[in-house]
């Protein structure tokens, strides 16, 4: 497989990896040609770099968890994040518990301890497809991820090891409490709203 810009990808290359749509929902099964209204609907997600099999690299990249156990883990986060960052009709920051999605959460890491447990020694060489509004979501699972190998090369035990993984998904929680004009923004950031994407607790 190769990694490569939506935008150099050809009608009918086949698709090298699953991949998810914005919702977490399926939109493209690995082996499966690409069409041009699949490729636009993959560009509707903001989903602009994918793995592809063709002639130039027919190899196989491990990965350390399955894709599906990946997309379950990002929605999760997404729901804490959401609720962290939950706003009413007029755009006051109301943040509700997270406690809720607590259980969840700590049953998807378990899931993923077990795969990783498995695959530690595995070269770590997968980039993971990120779509533009997911990609907060799945930038905190990877810091999680990233901090459990290295707590268990550094043979920590489980509860060490776990305790680090889910530092790493809420390390940035923080950017949930940024008013979304502002996160997504396109343009250059006035000296105000860089502050509060360094501080955001300092603006509520």
């Amino acid at each position: 497989m190769r990694f490569v810009p939506i935008e150099h990808i050809k009608e009918n290359s086949i698709l090298g990896d699953t991949i998810y749509s914005v919702d977490g929902v399926l939109l493209a099964n690995e082996g499966i040609k690409l069409t041009a209204r699949l490729l636009n609907k993959i560009k509707e997600n903001q989903i602009f770099t994918l793995y592809i099999t063709d002639e130039h690299s027919n190899s196989k990249i491990n990965r350390l968890i399955h894709p599906n156990l990946r997309n379950k883990a990002m929605l999760i986060i997404k729901e804490i994040f959401l609720a962290a960052g939950y706003r009413d009709a007029n755009g006051q920051l109301k943040s509700k518990s997270i406690y809720e999605y607590m259980s969840s959460l700590n049953s998807i890491v378990d899931e993923i301890l077990l795969e990783l447990s498995s695959k530690k020694n595995i070269p770590l060489e997968y980039i993971d497809i990120k779509s533009v509004e997911n990609y907060l979501y799945m930038s905190s699972l990877n810091c999680g991820i990233l901090g459990a190998l290295i707590a268990m090369d550094m043979d920590y035990n489980y509860e060490m090891t776990k305790n680090i993984f889910l530092a790493g998904i809420f390390h940035d929680i923080g950017m949930a409490l940024i008013p979304p004009d502002i996160f997504q923004k396109k343009t250059e950031f006035t000296t105000e709203e860089k502050m509060m994407i360094i501080n955001p607790q300092d603006f509520h």
